[in-house]
C-alpha cells in the first residue's frame, strides 16, 4: 500500500491540528508565511479571518491544495512549534495507522 505521506498526515489529522492551533492561530500562520508556504495574498486573506477555527482550516486547506512538497515543509515545521503547541507532540509521535488496521483500541 502507498506509504504515508505528509499530505495524508495533514488530511488524516486535520481535526486534531485545528484544535491544537485554534488557541493561537496567528503564530502558526506567521510561521507558515516565514517558510514561504503561503503567497502574500493567501497570507493576507487568511490573516483577515477572525475566527481561529476557520483561519486554521483555511491554512491547512491551502497546504493540502499545494500538494506533497508544501505539506512536507509544513509537517517538518510542526516540530519547531512544539513549545507553542505542546499538544502536537501526541500527533507527531503516532504515525497514522494503515487502513483496515484500526481494530485495536487503546
Amino acid at each position: 500500500h502507498k506509504e504515508s505521506t505528509a499530505r495524508a498526515f495533514i488530511q488524516s489529522k486535520k481535526c486534531e491540528l485545528i484544535s491544537c492551533f485554534q488557541n493561537d492561530s496567528s503564530y502558526i500562520l506567521q510561521k507558515a508565511h516565514s517558510k514561504d508556504l503561503l503567497a502574500q495574498h493567501e497570507y493576507q486573506r487568511i490573516k483577515s479571518t477572525t475566527d481561529p477555527v476557520e483561519r486554521t482550516t483555511d491554512l491547512l486547506d491551502v497546504m493540502l491544495v499545494r500538494g506533497e512538497d508544501s505539506c512536507k515543509v509544513f509537517q517538518d515545521m510542526l516540530a519547531e512549534v512544539l513549545d507553542t503547541y505542546p499538544q502536537l507532540s501526541n500527533l507527531l509521535e503516532q504515525p497514522p495507522a494503515p487502513p483496515g488496521n484500526r481494530l485495536k483500541s487503546a
